[in-house]
């Protein structure tokens, strides 16, 4: 496998990591900080899967790319010979359950629901 574009932490993180050291954070400043600290600790995480993969694979990490005056991240991209599989990585914590195409977490429906943001892709359609 090879990383064609490796995995770095965003210019927030190393912004806000860098000023919590120098300032003390809001409430929500530290929320913030600890949401982006713990994504970023997530995809290096998934970033393991690639370990063993052969070495024919590609993998291209945080795209930024535009659509239609429209910009959007791919946290990674894996290209193989048979397919590629664009993959949006989430480090949640807890048990979370899915009724009715709803994410719920303690009984409550979360407002951070992957699957609002699958619905906003372009689908792609298989072609023969």
């Amino acid at each position: 496998m090879t990383i064609i574009k490796p995995r770095s932490p965003s210019l927030e993180l190393r912004v806000m990591s860098s000023l919590s050291l120098r300032m003390e954070f809001s409430k929500e400043e530290k929320e913030r900080l600890y949401a982006i600290r713990k994504g970023y600790e997530g995809e290096v995480q998934f970033d393991k899967f690639y370990e063993n993969c052969p070495s024919n694979w590609l993998v291209l990490n945080d795209l930024w790319l535009k659509n239609s005056n429209a910009t959007f991240q791919i946290d990674s991209l894996l290209l193989t010979p048979q397919a590629n599989y664009v993959f949006d990585i989430k480090n949640n914590e807890g048990e979370y359950e899915l009724n009715d195409g709803r994410f719920y977490k303690n009984g409550s429906e979360t407002r951070n629901n992957p699957l609002t943001q699958l619905q906003r892709l372009i689908p792609i359609t298989e072609t023969s």
